[in-house]
């Protein structure tokens, strides 16, 4: 319950939290939901997150050019695995 409070206020790292616990328990739609509102805040591993769902059409329609989009702001707040993820479309 603590969990949901501090997202409903507005704690992206609560947020982003919780959409992993929506996504484990195999809701990827309210996932996308709450990562999207952390991203929002410029949280990088919601940002990756987000990502992956759109790249994957998890919870969300599929769509190539808002994973990039994603991933690319990823990269750029700082997420290592975004970072890689981007050199290595970079330099193939």
């Amino acid at each position: 319950m603590a969990l949901l409070l501090a997202a409903d206020s507005g704690d992206s790292e609560a947020q982003c939290d919780l959409a992993l616990v929506f996504l484990e328990q195999d809701r990827a739609d309210l996932a996308a939901y709450w990562f999207n509102l952390a991203a929002q805040q410029e949280h990088a591993d919601a940002m990756h997150y987000l990502s992956g769902l759109y790249q994957q059409g998890n919870g969300v329609e599929r769509c190539e050019s808002t994973a990039m989009l994603w991933r690319v702001k990823a990269a750029g707040a700082g997420h290592a695995i975004a970072q890689a993820q981007m050199a290595a479309i970079t330099n193939s």
